[in-house]
């Protein structure tokens, strides 16, 4: 029987007007919370500005040997957007984990996480896509997951839902399991303002279910939220998206959930057909597994 895994993040707001500049969203190039605290160097704003659009121009020709050497030769003046900015352009090109320049300016991204700073210089969306983009290049970083984790409950408050969707995404790519952060996600309070009803919310409900599974995270609110919300439920397979209906019942089933409810839902004759006009093999084989690993029966 197959038991696929899933690398690729679900993007939350793939739905919303927003241009993808940063990871998965736009990220405000100026901000008050955009900080170079981490060198000894004071950098106008203006220019952490034009640092982040020659990044991301290096990134649009995919001249990833010309960013790598433009960040090296400034990255003392860089923020926190300017880190995310950079690791953001490199997360679709593996071959960089093998380039001397990039090692050496990781190692210099690392030492800015030095207790006591650790990600306190940074702003809750600019860790949240740098722990996406390390992720997407499976580059475990423990100084910089150490301290997500550690500062976690202050996190945990300030992160959108889709921040803590894609923050434990990056960590599951690269199969670190977050203790506090696992303790705060799990208090129901927390839960419930995660998965409020906003736009993306499938996909959200379908990162994080992915990543409690894929670790195997103790989340019970999450769990329970497809049988105790048929809001969601409607939500997930309303989205009609193939990808993220057959990743929720492969994560519920892994994570001992008989979601009954939802496998109702997902075995009406357009969801089936929506299944299969994907072309997905892989995610129907997802759904069959995750309903008999279930123990429930389809007609």
């Amino acid at each position: 029987m197959l038991r696929p895994l899933f690398t690729s993040p679900l993007n939350p707001l793939r739905s919303l007007h927003h241009h993808r500049i940063i990871g998965n969203r736009k990220l405000s190039l100026k901000t008050s919370r955009s900080t170079n605290q981490s060198t000894n160097r004071s950098t106008p704003p203006s220019r952490n500005v034009d640092i982040n659009y020659r990044i991301i121009g290096y990134g649009r020709k995919r001249d990833y040997q010309g960013l790598k050497q433009y960040a090296l030769d400034n990255w003392e003046s860089f923020n926190d957007v300017n880190w995310s900015t950079f690791y953001s352009n490199l997360r679709r090109h593996p071959q960089t984990l093998t380039c001397p320049l990039f090692l050496t300016l990781h190692s210099k991204f690392e030492s800015l996480l030095s207790p006591p700073n650790g990600v306190s210089w940074m702003n809750p969306q600019a860790i949240s896509n740098t722990v996406h983009a390390l992720g997407a290049l499976n580059l475990l970083s423990l100084p910089l997951l150490n301290s997500v984790d550690a500062s976690s409950q202050t996190l945990t408050s300030q992160f959108t839902p889709q921040d803590i969707s894609i923050v434990l995404h990056g960590m599951a790519r690269v199969n670190y399991k977050p203790r506090s952060m696992t303790v705060e996600l799990s208090r129901p309070s927390v839960a419930e303002r995660i998965l409020v009803d906003v736009k993306g919310r499938d996909r959200v409900f379908a990162n994080v279910i992915w990543s409690a599974a894929k670790l195997n995270l103790n989340l019970p609110s999450f769990v329970s939220a497809i049988n105790d919300d048929q809001t969601l439920v409607g939500t997930v397979v309303g989205s009609g998206d193939a990808v993220t209906i057959s990743r929720v019942v492969w994560s519920l089933s892994v994570l001992g959930c008989r979601a009954e409810g939802l496998v109702e839902r997902v075995d009406e004759r357009w969801v089936v057909s929506k299944l299969l006009e994907s072309g997905s093999t892989q995610a129907v084989s997802n759904v069959m597994y995750g309903v008999a690993k279930m123990g429930l029966k389809v007609p």
